[in-house]
């Protein structure tokens, strides 16, 4: 993807979109107005989300939250479901311990939940470093979230 990074000019949240010039943000603004289940995944830096998806979802604050007369947030989402995917090389227990998986998870979830998405589960997959695939346990589990989000 490409796209420039926020200006923080906030235009976004009285017109629902942002105002800098079309980019690839904006394609998936309109992607994320249209879907009914997200899947937000990154990998983890310095035990947080990567900087492109945080510039993404800075991007994205129009089309994921209004604003009530009061200037408090409004979720745009309401009713739509979320799933949060962290990876990071960080072998278990020690991407808990150090916080590094768990905070990118709560970034995404906070991102997410303050626009309205129901979080129905995540993936966390520590240790990657010299992995060539992925783990059964990791699979059947991605499998049975999908199964259940479909469901819904």
């Amino acid at each position: 993807l490409s796209f420039s990074s926020c200006i923080g000019c906030m235009a976004c949240r009285s017109k629902s979109l942002c105002v800098l010039p079309p980019d690839d943000a904006h394609r998936i603004a309109l992607l994320l107005q249209k879907c009914d289940v997200l899947v937000a995944g990154s990998p983890v830096y310095w035990g947080n989300i990567s900087g492109d998806l945080k510039r993404l979802f800075d991007r994205l604050v129009g089309v994921m939250m209004g604003e009530t007369k009061l200037g408090m947030p409004l979720p745009l989402h309401k009713g739509k479901r979320a799933l949060v995917v962290t990876s990071c090389t960080t072998p278990f227990p020690f991407n808990v311990l150090a916080g590094q998986s768990t905070k990118a998870v709560r970034a995404m979830k906070e991102i997410l939940s303050y626009s309205g998405f129901k979080i129905c589960g995540k993936i966390v997959l520590p240790g990657t470093k010299g992995m060539k695939e992925l783990p059964p346990r990791v699979e059947k589990k991605a499998h049975t979230l999908a199964k259940r989000i479909s469901l819904r």
